[in-house]
């Protein structure tokens, strides 16, 4: 079996709850989504197989996360639960970066998953549908697993009001312990200070809490 690969690398974690950790990153080239602010490049993306990929994660032995993002891994299911299961036999954890919408997959790949970091996609920022009932049933299925997972949204300059209190409700419903981190669009950040904190407590109010972290390898000009 094959899957698309557009990368393979290791660097520090930038983004959620454990931001500044030294990963490995698999990043997987396909996607249901078409985000605005989304850096990945696509046209480096190759065939690789299973063990191709393992035999280049076991090059960086020291690391004991592989952190496998895209695209959004889930939309090769197969390899991804392949890949997945290898990895854990390496000893290594998985931690998994998706944009929490195929609620279906979720659940055929929990065994194999140690970390989720799940993107939770406002409509006035990255320009998709509405994915209100999708995060939900995703959230819901990773939180009663017991898996370790948190939410990461990115906030940009449009981001509405309505937008913000959508998400505090689902997540709050759910669990007002899951943590949250709220993320300012790349390269907005100065921009977007006063709202931050304005978004953040609208958070607060509602006993969620929520964090709020830059791209850290944004800052530092790795990758």
């Amino acid at each position: 079996m094959t899957g698309k690969v557009c990368e393979i690398f290791e660097s520090i974690q930038g983004e959620g709850l454990y931001q500044g950790e030294r990963h490995i990153f698999v990043r997987l080239g396909k996607c249901n989504l078409d985000c605005v602010f989304c850096d990945t490049d696509f046209s480096r993306t190759k065939d690789m197989t299973i063990d191709e990929v393992l035999i280049e994660i076991k090059k960086y032995k020291d690391i004991e996360v592989v952190s496998v993002t895209g695209g959004e891994p889930l939309v090769q299911i197969d390899f991804f639960r392949l890949l997945a299961a290898g990895i854990k036999k390496s000893g290594k954890k998985v931690y998994l970066e998706t944009n929490g919408t195929l609620y279906r997959e979720i659940t055929l790949v929990l065994e194999v998953i140690d970390i989720i970091s799940m993107d939770f996609k406002l409509p006035s920022v990255s320009k998709n549908r509405a994915l209100w009932f999708e995060h939900s049933e995703f959230l819901k299925a990773a939180y009663s697993a017991g898996k370790d997972v948190f939410v990461k949204i990115v906030v940009g300059v449009n981001a509405e009001d309505n937008d913000i209190l959508r998400a505090v409700d689902i997540i709050g419903g759910i669990c007002k312990e899951i943590k949250v981190i709220i993320q300012p669009e790349h390269p907005y950040e100065a921009e977007l200070k006063s709202r931050m904190v304005q978004i953040s407590r609208m958070f607060n109010e509602a006993g969620i809490d929520v964090t709020i972290k830059e791209q850290l390898h944004k800052k530092l000009g790795v990758r």
